[in-house]
Order: structure tokens, then sequence, then C-alpha cells
């Protein structure tokens, strides 16, 4: 099995910096509370293009996921088999930790039980 198909190559977006007034809060001129509300709409709107870029990496990940589990069943023998999905079960929780390499190792050593 190819472990590299399963892996998502999109980068993880990363999250924008929230701006701060600093510790002159207490202090602060009117100019420098305007300069600070603008970098906080900034902030705002870069956070919606963040979420929209981290929903859509979260998306392709669990198809990428869901796709795993279908070849890893179909691999270990347990399609259609009544236990595949409590075999899964197990095989993740043991092994995902480690990597997809590791679940599938799980999933055959249960599907042995089972079969």
């Amino acid at each position: 099995m190819d472990f590299k198909a399963y892996k998502n190559e999109a980068p993880y977006p990363d999250k924008p910096t929230r701006p701060t007034l600093g510790c002159r809060e207490k202090y602060a001129t009117p100019a420098e509370i305007r300069r600070y509300a603008d970098a906080v709409e900034r902030h705002q709107g870069e956070m919606k293009t963040f979420e929209a870029l981290r929903n859509a990496w979260c998306t392709t990940q669990i198809n990428l996921d869901d796709k795993f589990r279908t070849d890893a069943i179909h691999e270990a023998g347990l399609t259609g088999h009544p236990k595949a999905d409590k075999c899964w079960e197990k095989a993740w929780e043991h092994g995902h930790s480690s990597g997809n390499s590791e679940v599938l190792f799980w999933l055959k050593e249960f599907a042995e039980v089972v079969l």
C-alpha cells in the first residue's frame, strides 16, 4: 500500500497573529487606538481567509482518511465483514499516533482474529 497517496500535500495554513496595543494600553493616544482598531479589522479579514483555507484543508484530510480507511479494510480482507468497523476502531486506537502503516498493521492483526 502506498501511504503517500493518503498524505495531504497542501500546507496547513498559518493562523494570523492578533494585534495588540502593547504595554501602553492604559496610556495610548487616540492615534495609537485608531491604528490598533484598523489592525483589528484587518485581522478579522485575515481570520476569515484563514478559516476558509483551514476548512478546505480539513475537508481534503477527511477525504484522504476516508479513502485510507476503505482501502485498508479492503487490503485486510474485511470488506463487507460485520466486524470490519469494530476492527477499524481498534486498529485506529492502537496505531494512529504512529501513522497509517501502524494502523494497517493492527487492522491486519485484528482481521486474523475475526476471519
